[in-house]
């Protein structure tokens, strides 16, 4: 009789556990690598004064990555022949499929870059995490 409450107990115990294992198998987390695409229009040689669209996308596999999602455009290089190191020009928040746009007034030449800082959502198992990254520079001339 106790070995049949030792094997059923075992049996129960072996139940849960399985079960248990099946819900984690299933957690829908991930970790992604993303990128960040620029383009300037329109162009990278413009009049001193205009006003230059900068836009792209955030490439991400999961929507979670791309949708909704903050993007900052940055500058660095000098400014009216002084030295700038750089720093935050514009912030804005992507679009369906992950596009952003920015304006910028090009009055003398400027690097920009745009960079996405990583997001992370979820709840564990169910962790979503999409990894930082930046798009080229792109050297914009007012001429």
């Amino acid at each position: 009789m106790r070995m049949r409450t030792i094997a059923l107990r075992a049996a129960a115990l072996a139940g849960v556990l399985f079960m248990f294992s099946a819900v984690v198998a299933q957690a829908d987390g991930f970790i992604e690598p993303t990128g960040v695409a620029i383009h300037a229009l329109p162009g990278t040689e413009v009049p001193a004064g205009t006003e230059v669209t900068i836009s792209g996308k955030l490439r991400a596999d999961h929507a979670f990555c791309r949708i909704d999602t903050d993007v900052t455009l940055r500058a660095y290089g000098e400014s009216h022949g002084d030295r700038f190191p750089g720093g935050v020009v514009a912030r804005t928040t992507t679009g369906i499929g992950g596009s952003y746009e920015f304006q910028l007034e090009v009055t003398e030449q400027i690097r920009v870059r745009v960079w996405f800082r990583g997001k992370v959502g979820g709840v564990h198992p169910d962790i979503k995490t999409c990894r930082k990254s930046r798009s080229d520079t792109v050297t914009l001339h007012a001429g």
